[in-house]
């Protein structure tokens, strides 16, 4: 397997959406079991904010986190 699956494997649970200088994100991801739903979901918006707007100078209007599945902590 190549860089080109890994990183498709990488973009699989990720849609932005650009208009003009604003870009809108919604995100997939899987949590452990036992972790604040919103509190992780609220860290996540802020840091994928963060680092969009730092590396492409881009106004992130929304950050949309859907939780895609639970996983046990072991």
């Amino acid at each position: 397997r190549g860089r080109g699956y890994i990183l498709k494997k990488l973009l699989k649970g990720v849609k932005v959406d650009i208009n003009g200088n604003k870009a809108e994100l919604d995100i997939a991801v899987n949590m452990k079991f036992g972790y604040s739903i919103p509190k992780v979901s609220a860290k996540i918006q802020d840091k994928v904010s963060q680092a969009i707007n730092s590396m492409t100078g881009l106004e992130v209007t929304k950050v949309n986190v859907r939780i895609a599945g639970i996983v046990s902590a072991d």
